[in-house]
């Protein structure tokens, strides 16, 4: 089988890779159509220089820069599917050659490639038709600055970082690879590696933080980075408390929602890594050297795995302001468990006869991994197309009742609660419906029946309703057509569970029906870098996810009051922290209110 792996030629790789990744990921992202986000960007940005939000917000200026500048605000999906492709076999062969045997960087490649491509975490990732291209671009700018460490390494790195800030780190396999192949790469030279790594990784940073001020300032607002920046030391010590359960999610696929054989199939995978890399630290300990190299060899051989393995994955997710890793945070993690278990077994020769079949179920392993991860990718595919032609004929559905409304004059649209996504769902974007609870910025009305205006997604009903299609879920209220998606057992006034917010700050919040809900006295906008925010903590101090009522939650007037309503996904919170922040993220005003706060009663207009 090794014989056979070593006679495939560079162009019968190249042919093999482009092959898979058209018939498979290419196909499924052509035929699967727009998820949640796809629509947000189809309904189109404001004008202005750097228009949506992925500067200012979320410090991603490079993505901003090509996805208005160089793609002109639209997807060309096709385009941006062959634009891919050099990305990632580019990625696999970077990492072929560093870690594979000789003569075997060919096949390495090959499935790495595959790996790397199909991986559930990858097709997270490249389920954003804005970011189809730009993400494997931000892989192999890092992997290429890394690899390089020459003058021009810092401005790969921050242009990486514009695009993605988790992929940013990606690179720094290749100097951990190094500091394992002890039998190609002596122990100063790969130490000196790492160094010049570390050192451009902080010139990258710097240049990065420099650029997006620049281009934040192109903006009418602030570079505050809300989603951007980094967590308080009191969710980054909650992170570390569950870094067990994240790890096993981690090797398992269970950042998504896989079924029960892929998270086995991902799981045993994940063990063979391991396993692998602790075998090649044994099989340096045998080698033929001196007591104190032997030592030297195996520690080099755990500590670059043991990094590349657990430290990469755990910084993308201790960095992150949300309390989980999203899957596509580490969309090369296929990449790099396929290019560890290659490294290691390119280090078992001091086993003797053991080698070759330790060699040839690496071989296996990564076959059937490959396979698994393939079908995988195909089905996942398969059921985001399906939940998008559901999505595309509720829509039609939805605007046949509404236009037979009597009165209705073709205006805007309330959406009212929402509906789940468990059918087709496999975590992440993927298989994610449109019509979700509290969507911000839906587009898929305007850009299916060219209407001029973006529905509005709401979390509460100003009424009781049943759910859609009955007939009392569509009605006309203040001239807007309302349907309840969701049923709703109550009005929404008198709402319980409320307090002022106190300290000569107009304005209510209420917590019960599952929803934290802000009451002001009108709508009027924020100053320019102003955020309103709600940190929910339960009773041991973990956080929930946090609730940006400035940038996802969209307020609307009902009597005579500005509400906005984000369910609270069922966190069991001992204490809410909420407050006014500006651009530098320091607290205009904070407030602290429990569930024994909580006591007053939000009933008809405001006065």
């Amino acid at each position: 089988m090794l014989n056979r792996l070593e006679r495939l030629g560079r162009g019968q790789v190249l042919l093999l890779c482009g092959l898979i990744w058209f018939a498979v990921t290419g196909w499924g992202i052509l035929m699967a159509g727009p998820n949640p986000d796809d629509w947000r960007q189809m309904a189109g940005a404001p004008p202005g220089p750097m228009p949506l939000n992925w500067t200012d917000d979320e410090g991603r200026w490079a993505m901003e820069l090509i996805y208005v500048r160089l793609l002109g605000e639209r997807f060309l999906t096709p385009l941006q599917i062959l634009l891919a492709f050099p990305c990632l076999a580019g990625i696999a062969h970077l990492l072929a050659r560093r870690a594979a045997p000789e003569g075997l960087g060919n096949a390495a490649m090959l499935a790495i490639f595959v790996i790397g491509t199909s991986h559930v975490y990858m097709s997270d990732a490249l389920n954003f038709s804005a970011h189809l291209f730009a993400y494997p671009l931000a892989l192999l700018l890092s992997a290429l600055a890394f690899a390089l460490i020459a003058p021009g390494a810092a401005g790969l790195l921050a242009v990486a970082t514009g695009i993605y800030q988790p992929f940013a780190v990606f690179g720094a396999v290749l100097p951990l690879i190094g500091l394992m192949r002890w039998d190609r790469l002596a122990l100063r030279p790969a130490l000196f590696w790492l160094v010049r790594a570390a050192l451009a990784g902080a010139a990258g940073l710097a240049l990065y933080v420099l650029l997006w001020r620049f281009f934040a300032s192109l903006t009418p607002y602030q570079p505050i980075g809300a989603r951007g920046a980094l967590p308080g030391a009191e969710a980054i010590l909650a992170k570390l408390a569950g870094l067990p359960v994240l790890l096993r999610h981690l090797f398992t696929g269970g950042l998504m929602n896989l079924s029960g054989a892929a998270r086995v199939f991902n799981g045993l995978f994940g063990l063979a890594v391991i396993g692998a890399v602790a075998l090649a630290a044994l099989a340096a300990l045998l080698s033929a050297a001196g007591a104190g190299t032997r030592l030297i060899r195996a520690a080099r051989v755990g500590a670059g795995g043991l990094a590349a393995l657990l430290i990469l994955p755990v910084l993308a997710y201790l960095a992150a302001t949300e309390p989980y890793l999203p899957g596509r945070a580490v969309g090369y993690f296929g990449f790099l468990l396929a290019a560890m278990l290659i490294a290691a077994l390119a280090l078992v020769a001091p086993l003797g006869r053991a080698a070759r079949a330790l060699r040839l179920a690496g071989a296996g392993a990564l076959a059937v991994m490959g396979t698994v991860q393939l079908f995988t990718a195909a089905a996942l595919w398969h059921d985001q197309m399906r939940q998008g032609e559901r999505d595309r004929e509720l829509a039609r559905l939805i605007m046949a009742r509404v236009a037979a409304l009597p009165g209705y004059d073709g205006g805007p649209i309330r959406i009212l609660g929402g509906l789940g996504s468990d059918e087709f769902s496999a975590g992440g974007s993927i298989g994610y419906t449109v019509f979700h609870p509290g969507n911000s910025v839906p587009g898929i009305f305007r850009e299916m029946f060219g209407f001029g205006w973006t529905a509005e997604f709401l979390a509460i009903s100003p009424r009781a309703c049943p759910a859609f299609p009955a007939h009392d879920a569509v009605w006309l209220e203040d001239g807007r057509a309302h349907v309840c998606l969701s049923p709703f057992a109550q009005d929404l006034m008198p709402l319980a569970h409320c307090a002022p917010l106190g300290g000569g700050q107009p304005g209510t919040l209420c917590a019960g029906r599952g929803m934290l809900i802000l009451a002001r006295p009108d709508c009027a906008p924020l100053p320019p870098g102003r955020r309103i925010r709600a940190r929910l903590f339960d009773a041991a101090g973990r956080e929930g996810p946090p609730i940006e009522f400035t940038v996802d939650v969209r307020a609307f007037t009902h009597q005579g009051r500005c509400l906005q309503a984000w369910p609270d996904g069922g966190f069991a919170f001992a204490r809410i922290v909420l407050g006014e922040y500006d651009a530098d993220g320091m607290a205009v005003w904070e407030r602290e209110f429990s569930p024994q706060t909580l006591r007053e009663t939000l009933a008809g207009a405001a006065p």
